[in-house]
């Protein structure tokens, strides 16, 4: 009986751990859904973008083996989402530069070409301006020089006329010089006379005439300079007498006459 029993409680028992075994075998097969389900999901969270790729390992090892997420994965899984959407912000700026920069590109060359066209004509029109300039200054220069040469060709001209003028007065006085010492003294003054007479003329020739003075006249400080005064019975200066005759050309002075001017209480 006792071995009977035994047998009984051998077999009960063995027949407890079936149901264990089956009821394994059905968790491993309620866990392999769960599995599939997880190994289902990470293709499609690769195609979704880096943030899932990295976030989907550690679901699909949660779901394996049963436990929770460390933080230290959940903090590499946020960096690297963030990184990637660096990266496609990076991406989507760089092609939006490229676009504008395409679009503008014509236009900016455009713009510089006629920029240096500008530049190009400036420097030309500022090539004759300065080319210009130097023929004015040159022509300008030779002006003055041909003036100043014409100016002292001029005074060199005038010089030599008066001196024309005046050297057969010369000849006339050397004449007179050469008449013998016992010749007629009528005669000699004759001959100083014509020549004081060809020498007045030869002044007239080159507009210089004599200012015309006799005693008796008023005294004019702008044609007479006083030599001396003397006594008079008029109140206003008068010309007592010419002692030097005086010249002019035109309205000027060449020598004021000088004179001898009487008036009253002298």
């Amino acid at each position: 009986m006792a071995e009977t029993d035994a047998k009984d409680r051998q077999e009960g028992a063995g027949e407890a751990r079936v149901p264990e075994a089956g009821a394994g075998v059905g968790a491993a097969a309620a866990g392999a859904p769960e599995a599939a389900g997880a190994g289902a999901e990470a293709p499609g969270s690769v195609a979704a973008g880096p943030a899932e790729e990295a976030s989907a390992p550690v679901q699909a090892t949660s779901a394996e083996g049963g436990s929770t997420p460390t933080p230290a994965a959940s903090a590499e899984a946020a960096s690297a989402a963030e990184e990637a959407a660096s990266a496609g912000e990076a991406g989507t700026g760089a092609e939006e530069g490229e676009a504008a920069g395409g679009a503008q590109g014509p236009d900016l060359a455009a713009e510089v070409a006629a920029l240096r066209a500008e530049l190009e004509a400036a420097r030309a029109e500022a090539r004759r301006n300065l080319e210009g300039w130097a023929r004015a200054q040159a022509e300008l220069e030779n002006y003055r020089k041909r003036a100043q040469r014409e100016k002292e060709e001029s005074i060199q001209y005038e010089i030599r006329r008066l001196l024309q003028s005046f050297l057969p007065v010369l000849d006339n006085l050397e004449r007179a010089l050469a008449v013998p010492e016992g010749a007629d003294a009528s005669s000699l003054r004759t001959g100083v006379e014509l020549t004081v007479r060809q020498f007045r003329e030869a002044l007239a020739r080159h507009g210089v005439e004599a200012i015309p003075v006799q005693p008796g006249d008023p005294f004019d400080p702008a044609v007479h300079e006083v030599l001396m005064q003397v006594e008079g019975d008029s109140e206003e200066p008068v010309v007592a007498e010419v002692l030097q005759g005086g010249f002019r050309m035109g309205d000027r002075v060449i020598r004021p006459a000088l004179v001898k001017v009487a008036r009253k209480g002298a």
